[in-house]
């Protein structure tokens, strides 16, 4: 059986890391980006992580060791959230009271990352493995990205709230499809053998 972490920083915590750390990077993106790294499987080391990491997310200097080690827990905990058998883990997006515009960018920054994450993985991927499923939700997911905030209307908040929910259970379902063995439960192989 898998555990929910113990925390995971909100949108506002992360903001206020990135800021000091320098980054061009927003909260949703950093979250997307190790969710699609998570989702495609990758396990990484802490300095392969923080390599990854620098790279994207434009610090203007190296990452110092605290924060280099806050990722690598962040990393850990959602890995956890992604794993937890009562599906807690949640997309990291502005509030719900910031403008409707910043949250519908959030979604595409969200999107964004996940594409780049899960494409970094998929160098180590069997793609005979990428099933339907996982076809349709990652084309699901590059249209979101592209999301346009030109036209907002009230009904778009309705659909906001069902885009969240849907990349949410997205995530979910490509991290458990390429869940490594050693992760497994033996409820997963049931799972995957009854497929």
């Amino acid at each position: 059986m898998h555990h929910a972490p113990a925390h995971l920083p909100d949108y506002d915590e992360l903001a206020h890391a990135l800021q000091q750390a320098r980054s061009l990077c927003t909260p949703s993106e950093l979250q997307g980006l190790l969710c699609g790294l998570l989702a495609g499987g990758a396990r990484l080391t802490r300095p392969t992580l923080s390599k990854i990491l620098e790279a994207h997310l434009e610090f203007s200097e190296p990452l110092d060791e605290d924060w280099a080690g806050s990722l690598w827990s962040y990393n850990a905990a959602l890995r956890l959230s992604l794993a937890d058998d009562d599906y807690t883990f949640t997309l990291c997006l502005p509030d719900d009271d910031a403008p409707m515009r910043a949250r519908v960018e959030g979604l595409g920054a969200w999107c964004n990352g996940f594409l780049f994450g899960f494409g970094t993985a998929l160098r180590k991927i069997d793609e005979s493995r990428i099933g339907e499923d996982v076809h349709q939700a990652l084309a699901d997911i590059a249209e979101i990205a592209r999301v346009d905030t030109a036209e907002l209307s009230e009904q778009d908040e309705v659909d906001l709230m069902h885009l969240v929910e849907y990349l949410r259970l997205a995530a979910i379902m490509i991290f458990t499809t390429f869940l490594p063995d050693q992760e497994r439960t033996p409820t997963d192989a049931v799972e995957d053998d009854a497929c």
